[in-house]
């Protein structure tokens, strides 16, 4: 799923998402829409405390070379 935009003070901006990252996997958990994130939350219900681990592609397009770098944000349940 690609990162459309940032709300201030949300979560996606505490743990430093930015604009067009592309969210792959939420704790192991593949998703591919917004759909997939709104479906794991409502099954999993994390709790306050609960840490979640979002795995993250950043593209970099530099002339005709396009990079994909893969790096891990993680987030603890406030509430």
């Amino acid at each position: 799923m690609v990162v459309l935009g940032i709300m201030p003070g949300s979560p996606a901006e505490e743990m430093g998402l930015e604009y067009r990252d592309i969210i792959t996997k939420i704790n192991t958990v593949a998703v591919s829409s917004a759909g997939d994130i709104a479906n794991y939350f409502m099954n999993k219900k994390p709790k306050k405390n609960d840490k979640l681990v979002f795995e993250v592609a950043k593209i970099t397009i530099e002339g005709d070379a396009v990079t994909a770098t893969v790096i891990k944000k993680e987030y603890i349940v406030k509430n």
